[in-house]
């Protein structure tokens, strides 16, 4: 059996960024307390899995997990390592925002064997900064890598956005720079999505934003990505770079529809071909674990035909694509009897490629994937 992978949820950060739809806000110490508290009592609830099956990938995502001080967080970790043998664990990620790690923070996150550190710098230059909400600045995030790469972190991430509003193509460019100067692992360039309920969506809604035109915005992101390349960094999914042996293994969990078990607030998982979701509030989550129950509000049960759709949808934001021959082997269905119309179609139009016994997108097809899965749908 394939290791699976588990995620935590930390739904805490210092304040909320004006783009930002996640689950997640600013707390009390106390509150955070209770949190850590009933996360703790979850991971145990686990424990028969996780004695059963190796855990390949952890992953402490949020919110902002860094903003949790060391006293309140050592226990998670400490569960952690009660239920998990973390000889088999290949890879532990942590978020954190520019700011708010310490070497204390730091070497605690080291002493428990987390080797992998996601930074969400977004952008180096500080009037982006201000104007999406983010409480750090260049200088900060510059510092924070430095002081986790003294520390003796060798596997970092750092976020950048792009298409932020009155962002300039240079913008871009230069926070590109100023990463790989850095000498971080691996770098994740997002463009802006304006989701419903978020300060800069009410914004654009009532006056509009100063964005980059569709054309100029695909024009700066291939540029973007020229360099990024010419860096070292190897693209291997839609909006991920990273330099050799440093792909996210998590991630690829994600994306290779493989099992992972899903802890905190809100958290997604997939084991045993049942898909599910943890309660949204904290108080109805809290009380759920209060009472000795798993806090899941909702599971599907997945069809092999469900997988194997996902494997699609997801599998072609790989740059390595789908491999035909381990999709028959793994659901038993033939990729090119099932979808040959549409595969053809695709190929004609440019967006699709078969090569070497894989089906991928082209540099076309990933400007415009979600248009080229919704084919796959029909």
């Amino acid at each position: 059996m394939d290791g699976i992978g588990v995620y935590l949820h930390i739904p805490f950060c210092e304040r909320k960024c004006l783009y930002c739809d996640f689950n997640s806000g600013s707390a009390s110490e106390a509150v955070k307390k209770t949190y850590i508290e009933s996360l703790v009592k979850e991971v145990h609830m686990y424990r028969a899995i996780f004695a059963s099956r190796k855990v390949k990938t952890l992953f402490i995502g949020g919110g902002t997990p860094s903003s949790v001080s060391p006293s309140l967080f050592e226990p998670l970790l400490q569960a952690l390592h009660e239920v998990i043998d973390f000889d088999g664990v290949e890879e532990f990620s942590i978020e954190a925002n520019p700011g708010t790690v310490t070497a204390e923070k730091l070497q605690l996150y080291k002493k428990y064997g987390i080797n992998r550190i996601s930074f969400g710098v977004q952008s180096f230059n500080d009037k982006l900064l201000r104007r999406i909400g983010r409480l750090h600045n260049a200088s900060e995030a510059v510092q924070s890598v430095k002081l986790a790469q003294r520390i003796g972190f060798d596997n970092i991430n750092l976020d950048l956005m792009h298409n932020l509003p009155d962002m300039q193509p240079e913008d871009l460019y230069n926070s590109i720079r100023q990463a790989a100067q850095l000498g971080v692992q691996h770098i994740s360039l997002y463009s802006l999505i304006l989701e419903e309920g978020t300060p800069l969506y009410e914004e654009y809604e009532a006056s509009g934003l100063s964005l980059m035109a569709e054309d100029k915005e695909r024009e700066t992101f291939h540029k973007g990505m020229a360099m990024l390349e010419d860096y070292g960094y190897g693209r291997y999914e839609v909006s991920n770079f990273a330099l050799a042996g440093k792909q996210c293994k998590h991630n690829l969990i994600y994306w290779e529809v493989r099992e992972y078990i899903g802890l905190g607030l809100g958290a997604h998982g997939m084991y045993d071909h049942v898909r599910y979701s943890n309660v949204m509030e904290t108080g109805v989550y809290v009380a759920q674990i209060g009472a000795g129950n798993f806090p899941v509000e909702e599971r599907q049960a997945l069809s092999k035909e469900d997988e194997a759709f996902e494997s699609i949808m997801l599998g072609l934001r790989l740059k390595s694509g789908i491999c035909l021959a381990t999709y028959e082997a793994r659901y038993g269905l033939d990729l090119m009897t099932t979808y040959g119309p549409v595969i053809k179609k695709q190929i004609e139009l440019g967006t699709l490629e078969l090569s070497e016994g894989c089906l991928r997108l082209t540099d076309y097809g990933h400007d415009i994937s979600n248009a080229v899965i919704v084919e796959f749908m029909a």
